[in-house]
This record gives structure tokens, sequence and C-alpha cells, in this order.
């Protein structure tokens, strides 16, 4: 699992890189809008969930685990031109709740991108609002099952503020000072 120190040295390796007047235009799309996105088939998924992969998963995405992809940009470009289909228009990165690891691979990735001049199509950047987690607390209680694609409910845990959380994430009922999650 990535510590949260690992992420500092992450931030100052790219802002290493990049000059804060050159930010990547990355964009944003709403779980409600996704499902649209993937029936038209204009849209790759990518899910860099690690360890928390485990226990569903949106239709079609491809699965490049933080930990593995986001040290080697070439990597993660290759998966993406392998899964880049003619009538995709826009990535979309997610992690559990987007909003580390999927903004970061995203960023660094549109970097990527945009220096490899051989890239014959414009393509949108983008991170799903709320990740994994609010796209299976949606789409769940609505019974969009085809949605969801090898769920299983016993890695998810039910909490009263943020709905299902994996069970990597749930509160440890015996902590003293357990972590706040964040509400749906």
């Amino acid at each position: 699992m990535i510590q949260s120190a690992d992420l500092s040295e992450l931030d100052e390796e790219i802002a290493g890189l990049v000059d804060d007047n050159a930010l990547p235009d990355r964009t944003y799309v709403r779980h409600t809008e996704l499902p649209d996105l993937l029936q038209k088939g204009t849209v790759l998924v990518i899910d860099v969930r690690d360890s928390d992969h485990r226990g569903g998963n949106i239709p079609g995405s491809v699965n490049a685990p933080f930990s593995e992809y986001y040290y080697d940009m070439d990597k993660l470009h290759n998966l993406v031109k392998a899964n880049l289909k003619p009538r995709i228009a826009r990535v979309v990165f997610h992690c559990m709740y987007s909003q580390q690891r999927g903004p970061r691979t995203c960023d660094k990735y549109l970097f990527h991108w945009n220096a490899e001049a051989e890239n014959p199509t414009a393509v949108q950047f983008s991170v799903l609002v709320g990740g994994f987690h609010q796209w299976l607390n949606w789409a769940l209680p609505q019974q969009r099952k085809d949605l969801l694609i090898d769920f299983n409910p016993d890695t998810w845990v039910k909490t009263e503020r943020s709905g299902l959380v994996h069970v990597d994430d749930a509160p440890d009922p015996n902590d003293p000072n357990p972590e706040v999650l964040p509400e749906l």
C-alpha cells in the first residue's frame, strides 16, 4: 500500500518536471455520465486501484495498479494505446475515491501523452468523480448490476455514513480513533 509520505515525494518529483502554469487539461466525469459513454463505446476506463481492485469493477475497465504503473509511464502508455479504439474520445482514470491515485496518475500520464509526438488523436483525459466507491454506492441501490462486474459482497462493509466501503478501508470497530470516511 502506498503511504502518504510516498505520495509527498511523488508530488515533489512531478513539481520538478513541470511549472505551475502548465497544469494538465484534466476534466471530470460524473458517475451518472459514465454509463452512456460506456454504452456508446467512446470511453476507456483505467482503474488504478491496487489490492482494493478485488471485489468489483466497472465493465470494460482496465486495471493498471498505481504501485506498478505510476512509476512507469511508458508501460501505462503501451497499455492505453493497446486499448484505445478509434471511437474512444476519452480516457477516464479512477481509484477507490478518486482523491489521490486516480487524479495523480491521470495528470502524470497526460503530461506523458502530450510529450508523445506520435499520438494521432485528440483524446480527453478525465477522472471519475468519487471513484469506484461512489460508482458502487450509486449503481447497487438502483439495481444496476449491469454496471458492475466481478462484484463480491463479502469484500464490502456497510457503514452508516459512507455506504459500502471496501474491507481494506473499513473502520476497525475496536479502533478508539477511527478515520472518518468520506460521506456520500
